[in-house]
């Protein structure tokens, strides 16, 4: 039950780390230092009220409100600086689409252990799709990926 909890960190870690090298870029290591601050505060206070009642899955909500936390710090800071690289809202249909492709991994356990993998693994390679009908993609990636399919 941890592990897509787990697995989201690296979505959210993957967003931080290109907005953290525009912020390195411009110098602004202030500004990261205080982020990290911050972020070591939340994760403490999201530690201390989750983990009591929850256990390991309160850690691991803990660990994602904080890195989402960053994520938005950072974003905030490397957008003051740089103005606006990609759209706030595809970031915002990523995560989303991630969080419901989570909630349904919840839902979905199953005592057999090949029909558990079988259905997780239909999630994850049904996320691409999920996010193609919420509009995700430009048109140019929309036409790389069918030339890609044709071509497979």
């Amino acid at each position: 039950q941890l592990l897509p909890l787990l697995g989201f960190v690296y979505v959210i870690h993957a967003l931080i780390y290109y907005d953290n090298l525009l912020l390195g870029y411009a110098k602004k290591t202030k500004t990261m230092a205080g982020i990290t601050l911050i972020s070591a505060v939340l994760s403490l206070l999201f530690n201390y009220i989750l983990i009591p009642s929850m256990g390991a899955f309160g850690a691991a909500i803990a660990l994602n409100l904080s890195l989402i936390s960053v994520f938005i710090m950072t974003r905030y800071s490397s957008q003051k600086v740089y103005g606006k690289f990609y759209s706030n809202a595809k970031i915002f249909t990523l995560l989303s689409s991630g969080i419901i492709i989570v909630g349904i991994n919840f839902l979905l356990f199953m005592e057999l252990g090949v029909l558990n993998f079988l259905a997780k693994l239909m999630l994850c390679v049904a996320f691409p799709f999920i996010l193609y009908l919420f509009k995700f993609y430009d048109q140019i990636e929309v036409k790389t990926i069918n030339e890609i399919l044709k071509n497979f």
